[in-house]
């Protein structure tokens, strides 16, 4: 029946295309992990995928005869998926020099693929020293004007976990405006943002 309508679509005028196969990469780049050193438990930042190793997939589906490609990197900050709000560009060096990213980019360039930064700014997990993230400031409250904390999933005990805070809407504007200004110094040109507009805090 399809071949059918089809010879009829046909007769009718309607012509062949040819269509393109595109295709959209989400990698990760690193997230945190807990080591021990001689007794004492630290968290070690694991590598999952390098920026070479971006490089190296895109070719591959390159050579595949997949041209329209875009790339996602989540977890390419320093910490990677476990990382602080992200105000500026902060490379993981676990995933290679800043030389590297540079590299990921030009070949992004050169082979027109969109390569877009992940941010996600609606949930601090880790909220470290001097890492542009101010509890008091930027915390989304509680009707009883307590801190709305980020609720976590983990898979292992099947329970919700209280981790991190929810970010103040009211900080969006400012924490985009100061990430967005040094993803143009770093020659970034688009910005995946994740779980923004998903939730109302």
């Amino acid at each position: 029946m399809a071949k059918v309508y089809r010879g009829e679509l046909i007769k009718s005028g309607m012509s062949k295309k040819e269509t393109s196969v595109s295709l959209g990469l989400e990698t990760i780049g690193s997230a945190l992990y807990e080591d021990s050193f001689l007794g004492f438990a630290y968290n070690k930042e694991a590598k999952l995928t390098k920026y070479k190793d971006n490089i190296k997939l895109l070719e591959y589906f390159s050579k595949q005869g997949i041209n329209d490609i875009s790339l996602t990197l989540n977890g390419w900050q320093k910490y990677g998926l476990d990382s602080s709000i992200n105000k500026k560009l902060k490379f993981s060096a676990a995933l290679g020099k800043k030389g590297s990213f540079k590299q990921l980019v030009e070949e992004c360039k050169k082979g027109n693929y969109e390569l877009y930064i992940a941010d996600d700014i609606s949930g601090v997990a880790y909220d470290r020293a001097f890492d542009g993230f101010a509890e008091r400031k930027d915390t989304a409250k509680k009707i009883d004007r307590t801190y709305a904390n980020l609720s976590l999933y983990d898979s292992a005990t099947s329970r919700f976990e209280d981790k991190g805070y929810l970010t103040s809407p009211a900080s969006y504007t400012k924490i985009l405006k100061s990430f967005l200004k040094s993803a143009e110094k770093n020659n970034v040109k688009n910005i995946n943002l994740k779980s923004l507009g998903t939730q109302l805090n």
